[in-house]
């Protein structure tokens, strides 16, 4: 990857989940990647400050919905 030379450095998102900041008991692998995202994006986010790249993770929510599969396991 070559170097940016502008002074907007970059920006990473990343994709998580609520899964990755609470526990997620009911699919508990997914919990487990969703959570190593988070410590990821917490790990490189000094290192990249200093070169002025900004990381964060985006963590959505489900939504119940009356006919999805979502409501036919947890509720």
């Amino acid at each position: 990857m070559r170097k940016n030379t502008s002074r907007e450095k970059g920006l990473i998102i990343c994709t998580s989940s609520n899964a990755g900041l609470y526990p997620f008991p009911m699919a508990p692998m997914y919990g487990i990647a969703k959570h190593g995202v988070v410590g990821a994006v917490r790990s490189f986010s000094k290192s990249l400050e200093v070169e002025g790249i900004r990381i964060n993770a985006l963590c959505p929510n489900c939504i119940g919905m009356s006919n999805s599969v979502f409501t036919l396991l947890f509720y």
